[in-house]
């Protein structure tokens, strides 16, 4: 069981259909990333990191990401989910700041 932060409950109220990928990392940390395609054609992106046991979950939002695809944000994602769970990157700082709601 995971417990979704408040940009989650965000993300989830939308009606826009997406594509998302879920995997459970060797530390096992679960990463969650959702893509989706507004009605004015951007891609927008959700990213969830989920530690085992009862750490806090890390999450963020872009609601627009200029010149990329959803298959493209949904790589960028997965990787950027991937570095925050290993410790590899640092919330809120990235290439994709300027984008984060």
């Amino acid at each position: 069981m995971h417990t979704y932060g408040e940009k989650y409950a965000q993300w989830i109220d939308s009606p826009l259909p997406g594509t998302a990928h879920e995997e459970t990392l060797g530390n096992g940390t679960w990463i969650n990333v959702e893509v989706r395609t507004c009605p004015t054609g951007g891609t927008q992106m959700f990213i969830g990191v989920y530690p085992q046991g009862n750490g806090a979950p890390l999450e963020e939002c872009y609601p627009a990401l200029p010149d990329k695809s959803p298959a493209d944000a949904l790589v960028l994602g997965i990787n950027r989910a991937r570095a925050l769970a290993t410790g590899m990157a640092v919330a809120g700082q990235d290439s994709l700041q300027g984008w984060k709601g």
